[in-house]
């Protein structure tokens, strides 16, 4: 019954079963300790609960939830490690581990999760190859080369999504009406898609962004009590929107960004307790936002970006140790800002760019701190020393470019500024 309603988009509901089923396994498992294959069972529940804590952005519960699990399978794998039913939940929990791990900012462990997960599925299916098992070989090198793709390690991207994608070409091939395979190969076309598309390789980009596209699109329609296949077509109409905004096709980009919106208003307005749904949506506002800046129309693009910051500002407090929310709340405030400084509105920009300032030094200054961080909150310290300089704030400019100096890495970049000024 989780299962179902976790699939049909129900988490709240997904989660009271599978706390009841938890609670259910541990008592059995009380009465009879001898009996493995409680303890297995109660693991696995426990790794699908952490994946939906995570969902909702409760990352310490998600966090907690894992290392239960993880305490409960490495204690099965050690006593039968010919298992391949434990090394598969093994390899479950890590890869929740991994998505959890790179929430908080602790890059270091969602990498070994990440790759720990592509060894153990790889040595499941060395000695039981059946397709179920290589079509999640594909998933952990597919979600290892997205974890190298959001550190900027593109080489490293290119390389698993290849591995990805020759794996899921051939599991579509031979059994075309698995759902899970073509949503697998979908996923992989649209991920290194972006990968050029970031590179600026916007022809191999878009051959591979329309595949994912039609793909989506068919299992969106096959499958329309799923909310997941929406969200996923709603992902490519975006990253389409941007490629037609890169060739500066700016009506062709705005009805693929206003696709992907009307998408993700359904799935926000019909699944309201779930967070990643409405940071999607935000982003979506993003999008038509950063359109409008190129185009011009600052105050149509001003209006956008307010939606974007409002709604993670809200998801942000009931999240506060979920790091991507804060960065997606860091990233409108500073696009409001600089669009604010664009149609002349130095005082509320100012206002803005400290607010997405304070956000990088705190996330700087935590467990996710580094030169992701630190990049951004120089960009921040930029855009607000120009829009000082630019109002003749001179001595306030001088300040922030002697904050951008203490900056490690960036003190070349702001020196310059500050003999100007001097």
């Amino acid at each position: 019954l989780a299962d179902i309603e976790d699939d049909l988009g129900n988490q709240e509901e997904a989660i009271r079963l599978y706390k009841q089923s938890v609670a259910v396994f541990s008592g059995l498992e009380q009465k009879h300790p001898r009996e493995a294959n409680y303890r297995y069972l109660r693991a696995v529940y426990l790794s699908n609960l952490a994946g939906l804590y995570r969902d909702f952005g409760q990352l310490k519960q998600a966090e907690e939830t894992l290392d239960e699990a993880y305490g409960l399978a490495s204690s099965l794998h050690e006593k039968q490690a010919a298992s391949v039913e434990y090394a598969a939940l093994l390899g479950q929990i890590h890869n929740v581990r991994g998505v959890v791990y790179l929430d908080l900012g602790q890059v270091d462990n969602a990498e070994k999760a990440r790759l720990e997960t592509v060894n153990l599925w790889q040595q499941i299916f060395d000695v039981d190859d059946q397709p179920a098992h290589y079509h999640q070989v594909a998933v952990s090198h597919n979600n290892l080369a997205d974890f190298y793709r959001s550190i900027g390690d593109d080489e490293k991207a290119s390389k698993h999504f290849g591995q990805a994608q020759t794996i899921w070409e051939k599991l579509t091939t031979d059994k075309p009406l698995v759902a899970e395979y073509a949503a697998g190969l979908a996923l992989c076309e649209y991920s290194l898609g972006v990968v050029y598309l970031d590179k600026g390789d916007l022809n191999e980009a878009e051959s591979l962004l329309m595949a994912s596209e039609g793909r989506r699109r068919r299992l969106a329609e096959t499958h329309r009590q799923l909310p997941q296949y929406r969200d996923d077509l709603a992902a490519s109409l975006d990253s389409i929107g941007r490629l037609l905004h890169a060739r500066n096709e700016f009506d062709a980009a705005a009805d693929d960004y206003r696709a992907a919106l009307t998408i993700r208003e359904d799935l926000r307005n019909n699944y309201s307790n779930v967070p990643k749904y409405e940071v999607a949506y935000a982003a979506s506002q993003m999008n038509l936002g950063d359109l409008y800046t190129d185009g011009g129309r600052y105050a149509e693009a001003a209006n956008y970006f307010r939606i974007a910051v409002d709604i993670p500002a809200r998801v942000v407090d009931e999240n506060p140790n979920a790091v991507t929310y804060s960065e997606h709340l860091a990233g409108a405030y500073y696009n409001l800002a600089l669009t604010l400084s664009l149609e002349g509105d130095a005082s509320a920009a100012l206002e803005n760019v400290e607010l997405a300032s304070a956000i990088h030094r705190e996330l700087m200054n935590g467990p996710s701190g580094g030169e992701t961080q630190t990049e951004s909150l120089a960009k921040c310290y930029d855009l607000m020393a120009l829009i000082q300089e630019n109002q003749s704030q001179l001595r306030e400019a001088i300040t922030t470019y002697e904050r951008l100096i203490d900056l490690p890495g960036v003190a070349s970049r702001s020196t310059d500024g500050v003999r100007r000024l001097a």
